[in-house]
Protein backbone atom coordinates (compact mmCIF):
# COMPACT_ATOMS: atom_id res chain seq x y z
CA UNK A 1 0.00 0.00 0.00
CA UNK A 2 1.31 3.49 -0.72
CA UNK A 3 1.22 6.69 1.58
CA UNK A 4 0.31 9.90 -0.08
CA UNK A 5 2.78 12.60 1.05
CA UNK A 6 3.00 16.36 -0.06
CA UNK A 7 3.43 16.14 -3.47
CA UNK A 8 3.90 12.41 -4.46
CA UNK A 9 3.23 8.61 -2.91
CA UNK A 10 5.73 6.53 -0.80
CA UNK A 11 5.46 2.80 0.23
CA UNK A 12 4.11 2.17 3.36
CA UNK A 13 3.71 -1.60 3.20
CA UNK A 14 3.37 -5.30 1.42
CA UNK A 15 0.72 -7.52 2.35
CA UNK A 16 1.80 -11.15 0.86
CA UNK A 17 0.03 -14.25 1.02
CA UNK A 18 1.44 -17.69 0.95
CA UNK A 19 -0.69 -20.58 0.04
CA UNK A 20 -0.02 -24.07 1.09
CA UNK A 21 -1.12 -27.34 -0.17
CA UNK A 22 -3.01 -29.80 2.16
CA UNK A 23 -2.63 -32.54 -0.27
CA UNK A 24 0.02 -33.47 -2.27
CA UNK A 25 -0.93 -34.45 -6.28
CA UNK A 26 1.59 -36.76 -8.01
CA UNK A 27 1.20 -39.60 -10.06
CA UNK A 28 3.06 -43.01 -9.33
CA UNK A 29 3.79 -44.97 -12.46
CA UNK A 30 0.65 -44.73 -14.26
CA UNK A 31 -1.80 -43.81 -11.05
CA UNK A 32 -2.33 -40.72 -9.87
CA UNK A 33 -1.61 -40.79 -6.22
CA UNK A 34 -2.34 -38.21 -3.10
CA UNK A 35 -0.89 -37.77 0.20
CA UNK A 36 -2.65 -35.76 3.08
CA UNK A 37 0.07 -32.81 4.31
CA UNK A 38 -0.76 -32.58 7.94
CA UNK A 39 -0.86 -29.27 9.53
CA UNK A 40 1.62 -29.25 11.76
CA UNK A 41 4.21 -30.18 8.64
CA UNK A 42 2.93 -27.64 6.42
CA UNK A 43 3.19 -24.66 9.14
CA UNK A 44 6.89 -25.31 9.44
CA UNK A 45 7.40 -25.38 5.63
CA UNK A 46 5.51 -22.11 5.75
CA UNK A 47 7.71 -20.48 7.90
CA UNK A 48 11.00 -21.25 6.15
CA UNK A 49 9.23 -20.15 2.89
CA UNK A 50 8.15 -17.00 4.39
CA UNK A 51 11.69 -16.11 5.70
CA UNK A 52 13.59 -17.03 2.34
CA UNK A 53 10.66 -14.45 0.67
CA UNK A 54 11.88 -11.92 3.38
CA UNK A 55 15.10 -12.43 2.61
CA UNK A 56 14.97 -11.88 -1.02
CA UNK A 57 12.84 -8.74 -0.56
CA UNK A 58 15.10 -7.13 2.00
CA UNK A 59 17.89 -7.49 -0.58
CA UNK A 60 16.41 -4.47 -2.64
CA UNK A 61 17.43 -1.42 -0.60
CA UNK A 62 14.21 0.03 -1.21
CA UNK A 63 12.58 -2.33 1.06
CA UNK A 64 15.11 -2.66 3.50
CA UNK A 65 12.92 -1.00 6.97
CA UNK A 66 9.64 -1.35 5.04
CA UNK A 67 6.67 -3.18 7.14
CA UNK A 68 5.77 -6.75 5.24
CA UNK A 69 2.87 -9.02 6.40
CA UNK A 70 2.69 -11.95 5.66
CA UNK A 71 0.03 -14.62 5.53
CA UNK A 72 -0.23 -17.95 5.65
CA UNK A 73 -3.53 -19.68 3.66
CA UNK A 74 -4.34 -23.36 4.11
CA UNK A 75 -5.55 -24.87 0.50
CA UNK A 76 -7.95 -27.30 1.01
CA UNK A 77 -8.34 -30.60 -1.50
CA UNK A 78 -9.54 -30.47 -4.67
CA UNK A 79 -12.68 -31.94 -4.14
CA UNK A 80 -13.47 -30.00 -0.75
CA UNK A 81 -16.23 -26.95 -1.38
CA UNK A 82 -15.45 -25.59 1.72
CA UNK A 83 -12.43 -23.38 1.04
CA UNK A 84 -9.03 -22.79 2.12
CA UNK A 85 -8.33 -20.42 5.69
CA UNK A 86 -5.98 -18.86 7.13
CA UNK A 87 -4.01 -20.07 9.52
CA UNK A 88 -0.87 -17.85 10.42
CA UNK A 89 0.25 -14.05 10.26
CA UNK A 90 3.33 -11.97 10.71
CA UNK A 91 4.42 -9.13 10.67
CA UNK A 92 8.20 -7.87 9.52
CA UNK A 93 9.00 -4.50 10.64
CA UNK A 94 12.83 -5.26 9.88
CA UNK A 95 15.40 -7.79 9.16
CA UNK A 96 15.24 -11.05 7.21
CA UNK A 97 13.91 -13.99 9.46
CA UNK A 98 10.58 -13.94 10.79
CA UNK A 99 10.03 -15.39 14.30
CA UNK A 100 6.79 -14.17 16.34
CA UNK A 101 3.97 -15.58 14.46
CA UNK A 102 0.05 -15.42 15.56
CA UNK A 103 -2.46 -17.85 14.60
CA UNK A 104 -5.48 -17.38 12.90
CA UNK A 105 -8.62 -19.20 14.32
CA UNK A 106 -10.81 -19.56 11.09
CA UNK A 107 -12.19 -22.60 9.67
CA UNK A 108 -15.13 -22.83 6.49
CA UNK A 109 -18.57 -25.06 7.45
CA UNK A 110 -20.53 -26.41 4.48
CA UNK A 111 -24.31 -26.67 4.54
CA UNK A 112 -26.24 -28.47 5.57
CA UNK A 113 -23.92 -29.98 7.79
CA UNK A 114 -23.47 -33.83 7.54
CA UNK A 115 -22.79 -35.57 10.85
CA UNK A 116 -22.45 -32.52 12.40
CA UNK A 117 -23.95 -30.83 15.92
CA UNK A 118 -26.58 -28.05 15.02
CA UNK A 119 -25.42 -24.46 15.09
CA UNK A 120 -27.53 -20.97 14.96
CA UNK A 121 -26.16 -20.48 11.49
CA UNK A 122 -27.16 -23.97 10.05
CA UNK A 123 -30.47 -24.16 11.73
CA UNK A 124 -31.45 -20.47 9.82
CA UNK A 125 -29.94 -22.67 7.07
CA UNK A 126 -31.59 -25.48 7.26
CA UNK A 127 -35.51 -23.35 8.09
CA UNK A 128 -34.60 -21.33 4.84
CA UNK A 129 -33.22 -24.21 2.56
CA UNK A 130 -37.41 -25.62 3.64
CA UNK A 131 -39.12 -22.80 3.10
CA UNK A 132 -37.17 -22.33 -0.80
CA UNK A 133 -37.96 -25.98 -1.78
CA UNK A 134 -41.34 -26.21 -0.75
CA UNK A 135 -42.42 -24.09 -3.32
CA UNK A 136 -39.74 -24.71 -6.05
CA UNK A 137 -39.19 -28.59 -5.35
CA UNK A 138 -36.88 -28.83 -8.43
CA UNK A 139 -33.96 -26.53 -7.42
CA UNK A 140 -30.76 -28.20 -8.45
CA UNK A 141 -28.86 -27.48 -4.98
CA UNK A 142 -29.21 -25.05 -1.75
CA UNK A 143 -26.11 -25.26 -0.14
CA UNK A 144 -24.00 -22.23 2.08
CA UNK A 145 -20.46 -21.80 3.17
CA UNK A 146 -20.44 -19.90 6.63
CA UNK A 147 -16.71 -18.54 7.72
CA UNK A 148 -15.96 -18.38 11.20
CA UNK A 149 -13.63 -16.41 12.51
CA UNK A 150 -12.80 -17.21 16.96
CA UNK A 151 -15.96 -19.20 16.81
CA UNK A 152 -17.80 -16.45 15.14
CA UNK A 153 -19.86 -16.35 12.41
CA UNK A 154 -18.42 -13.82 9.93
CA UNK A 155 -19.47 -14.73 6.32
CA UNK A 156 -22.66 -16.69 4.95
CA UNK A 157 -22.61 -17.13 1.12
CA UNK A 158 -25.74 -19.14 -0.17
CA UNK A 159 -26.07 -20.82 -3.65
CA UNK A 160 -28.90 -21.63 -5.32
CA UNK A 161 -28.55 -23.65 -8.66
CA UNK A 162 -31.49 -23.30 -10.80
CA UNK A 163 -33.00 -25.11 -14.09
CA UNK A 164 -35.35 -21.87 -14.43
CA UNK A 165 -34.35 -19.40 -17.49
CA UNK A 166 -37.26 -17.73 -18.09
CA UNK A 167 -37.42 -14.01 -16.81
CA UNK A 168 -40.47 -14.55 -15.20
CA UNK A 169 -39.50 -17.77 -13.50
CA UNK A 170 -36.68 -16.34 -12.15
CA UNK A 171 -38.04 -13.40 -10.38
CA UNK A 172 -40.69 -15.15 -8.81
CA UNK A 173 -37.64 -17.67 -7.32
CA UNK A 174 -35.67 -14.41 -6.23
CA UNK A 175 -39.33 -12.70 -4.70
CA UNK A 176 -39.57 -16.34 -2.49
CA UNK A 177 -35.95 -16.50 -2.06
CA UNK A 178 -35.97 -13.26 -0.70
CA UNK A 179 -38.86 -13.41 1.65
CA UNK A 180 -37.17 -16.62 2.88
CA UNK A 181 -34.53 -14.64 3.72
CA UNK A 182 -35.46 -11.69 5.68
CA UNK A 183 -37.55 -14.46 7.67
CA UNK A 184 -34.97 -16.97 8.36
CA UNK A 185 -31.44 -15.56 8.07
CA UNK A 186 -28.60 -13.16 9.94
CA UNK A 187 -29.68 -9.45 10.12
CA UNK A 188 -26.17 -9.41 11.79
CA UNK A 189 -23.67 -11.18 9.89
CA UNK A 190 -22.84 -10.69 6.11
CA UNK A 191 -24.82 -12.92 3.89
CA UNK A 192 -24.43 -13.37 0.20
CA UNK A 193 -27.23 -15.30 -2.06
CA UNK A 194 -26.79 -16.05 -5.44
CA UNK A 195 -29.07 -17.50 -7.38
CA UNK A 196 -27.48 -19.15 -10.82
CA UNK A 197 -28.51 -21.86 -13.46
CA UNK A 198 -26.04 -23.22 -16.46
CA UNK A 199 -25.99 -19.98 -18.19
CA UNK A 200 -24.15 -18.35 -15.09
CA UNK A 201 -25.51 -15.92 -12.74
CA UNK A 202 -29.28 -15.31 -12.67
CA UNK A 203 -29.82 -13.13 -9.78
CA UNK A 204 -27.99 -12.25 -6.48
CA UNK A 205 -29.39 -10.83 -2.86
CA UNK A 206 -28.41 -7.67 -1.73
CA UNK A 207 -28.63 -7.59 2.06
CA UNK A 208 -28.64 -3.82 4.32
CA UNK A 209 -27.29 -4.57 7.64
CA UNK A 210 -28.26 -1.36 8.69
CA UNK A 211 -32.01 -1.79 7.68
CA UNK A 212 -31.78 -6.08 8.43
CA UNK A 213 -33.68 -6.60 5.21
CA UNK A 214 -32.49 -8.25 1.67
CA UNK A 215 -33.50 -6.91 -1.26
CA UNK A 216 -32.88 -9.07 -5.05
CA UNK A 217 -31.42 -7.80 -8.16
CA UNK A 218 -32.06 -9.87 -11.43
Amino acid sequence: YMIQTENNFELGGISIGVAMNSVDYYTNGDRDAETEISKEVMIEQAKTIVNQILTRLRQNDALKAVPIVFGVFRQTSKDDIGGGVYVLEATSVEGTEITNWTNVNQKVTVLPLVNEAATEESTAFENFKTEVQNFFPNLSGVTARVKYQDNVAKKMVVDIMTQFYGESEIIALAQHVTDAANKYLSKTTPVEVRISSINGMEAFLMQDLTQGVFTYHI
